[in-house]
């Protein structure tokens, strides 16, 4: 039977390493959890070897010295320390000094609320302890960006959305409370109509709600984006040969392409993230479809291979860029082309990812725009 790894908790009081203890002993079966509060019963567990890994609570200073990581650092070395924050930046929580000197770095919310990340940081801690000292700084500025990730989408992907659900709940209650008002106004006045200024005034609220409304589909919107900012940060080793035609087809499928036609060059393969390159197709017809053209004009989204077969393009021929885009500048930063202003960065952030050169070009033969994506 697998000995269990042997996980140190060290917090700053009593009540707060028994939470965390409780939590992670009833969530992770797989590993062994102790605690302690006092800085030499953590030494003492690291000097006897007691302990696969240890998670330290900020403030570092707090136990005794600012340079305590680097007393666990004399006795065990490559022992990996995961720091317990109450914050995700740095400051009197969080020091430079302490980021440097430890392992990784973890929510202190997240100890409880989210288990799994916890696991997956040990896991792949003892794993680059394994590969020895030589990989173990490349590792650790590996993990501690996927690690980063993790932080993100999870703040992104359950807390900001949870607000914004609750809003919409709200908004949607603030609706249906007006219109029994409207109702009981109708119902018990002798008119025909509302007074002028009493409709005036519901009017203005419901244009309120309206707005608010619109705001928060926005944020909704903002947020999935940068969620697929986030997740295509790095894309690992995961690269396949993606068929395009087949991979554009299935994007295709799930937009609204009315008066639209997709074409394809046939036999057109790439290597690529197949996730990473879905998200790219995705925002590149996006782009085609809601920003270049009016209303429900005609268009026509292309893909080829460049000439010479050293890359890809994308084409539409829609309103394209305006003749005073600096088309050298445009994939830089957010673009206004696209109304929240990420569409054209992630295009970017997904072809850097892969090592590919990209830049917007006018579609000279039929106007619209032009990505042209070099692969080195």
């Amino acid at each position: 039977m697998p000995t269990a790894t042997r996980v140190l908790y060290a917090g700053h009081s009593e009540d707060s390493v028994t939470t965390v203890s409780e939590s992670l002993t009833e969530s992770l079966p797989e590993f062994s959890i102790t605690t302690a509060i006092e800085p030499d019963t953590v030494l003492e567990a690291v000097d006897d070897d007691r302990v696969d890994c240890v998670f330290l609570e900020t403030p570092v200073t707090e136990f005794g010295s600012n340079r305590f990581l680097d007393q666990l650092h004399s006795i065990a070395p490559e022992l990996p320390v995961v720091l317990v924050s109450q914050i995700n930046r740095l400051g009197d929580d969080l020091s430079e000094d302490d980021v440097e000197a430890a392992s990784d770095v973890v929510l202190r919310t997240h100890i409880a609320s989210r288990p799994d990340i916890v696991a997956s940081r040990i896991e792949n801690l003892l794993e680059l302890q394994e590969r020895g000292a030589k990989n173990r700084e490349y590792g650790i500025q590996e993990l501690r960006h996927e690690s980063l990730i993790e932080e993100l989408e999870v703040a992104l992907g359950d807390d900001v959305s949870t607000s914004i659900q609750l809003i919409n709940q709200y908004l949607q209650e603030a609706t249906t409370s007006l219109d029994t008002v409207l109702d009981s106004v109708e119902t018990d006045t002798e008119q025909s109509s509302l007074p002028d200024e009493l409709a005036t005034d519901l009017e203005d609220i419901q244009v309120l709600l309206d707005d608010a409304a619109s705001k928060s589909n926005v944020a909704t919107e903002t947020i999935s984006n940068l969620l697929t900012l986030v997740s295509n940060a790095q894309i690992g080793d995961d690269l396949v040969s993606v068929d395009l035609r087949s991979l554009a087809d299935d994007v295709w499928a799930g937009l609204n392409t009315e008066n639209a036609e997709l074409s394809v060059e046939p036999n057109l393969s790439l290597r690529a993230s197949r996730p990473a390159l879905k998200d790219l197709l995705r925002e590149a017809f996006c782009n085609s479809l809601e920003h270049g053209r009016t209303a429900d004009d005609e268009i026509t989204v292309r893909i080829g291979m460049l000439p010479d077969s050293d890359g890809i393009y994308i084409e539409d021929t829609g309103t394209g860029f305006s003749d005073d885009a600096d088309l050298e500048t445009v994939l830089d930063a957010p673009s206004s082309t696209d109304s929240n202003g990420f569409g054209l960065t992630i295009i970017t952030q997904i072809a850097d990812a892969h090592g590919w050169r990209v830049s917007a070009e006018h579609n000279v033969d039929e106007g619209g725009a032009r990505f042209e994506f070099y692969l080195e």
